[in-house]
């Protein structure tokens, strides 16, 4: 450990980025507008060649590399959007609670509340693989969120 590391604050639910993540995160920053090759070549002082290499996969990216990026494009707290293998045993588990025809704003609070506890429980920095047991005790948080909050 570097002295430097031992002074900052340790975050214990820290995402980290794995080499794929981050490529995959800087070439969605680039098709969203957000940056360029050469402004990621500024950012880490590198010729813009350089860079175009880290995108067609014949360089990697180092790890103090990899840290000016992450500090600088704030991808310390990118997550993954939940796939369609979290959502479906969370929907299977709230449909059936929902009364047939309600669509009143407090109805629709409820069920997106309920839905969104599960998929926190889903994403979280130490659930990185949903496994089926995480995904059926998510179901099961977020039947009993529901009927929680449909009581008050």
């Amino acid at each position: 450990m570097f002295g430097a590391d031992r002074l900052r604050p340790i975050r214990l639910h820290h995402h980290v980025l794995s080499h794929a993540d981050l490529v995959s995160e800087l070439e969605r920053l680039k098709n969203e507008g957000v940056t360029t090759n050469a402004a990621i070549a500024r950012v880490l002082s590198l010729p813009s060649s350089r860079i175009a290499e880290i995108f067609a996969g014949s360089r990697r990216v180092s790890v103090d590399e990899m840290k000016k990026l992450v500090e600088h494009y704030g991808l310390e707290t990118a997550r993954r959007p939940p796939s369609a293998r979290m959502l479906a045993p969370l929907l299977d588990a709230l449909l059936p609670l929902v009364p047939p025809g309600d669509r009143t704003a407090r109805s629709v609070e409820v069920v997106s509340e309920a839905l969104s506890y599960g998929l926190q429980l889903l994403v979280e920095p130490d659930a990185t693989q949903a496994s089926e047991d995480a995904l059926k005790v998510a179901a099961r948080a977020v039947a009993a969120r529901f009927r929680d909050l449909s009581l008050q």
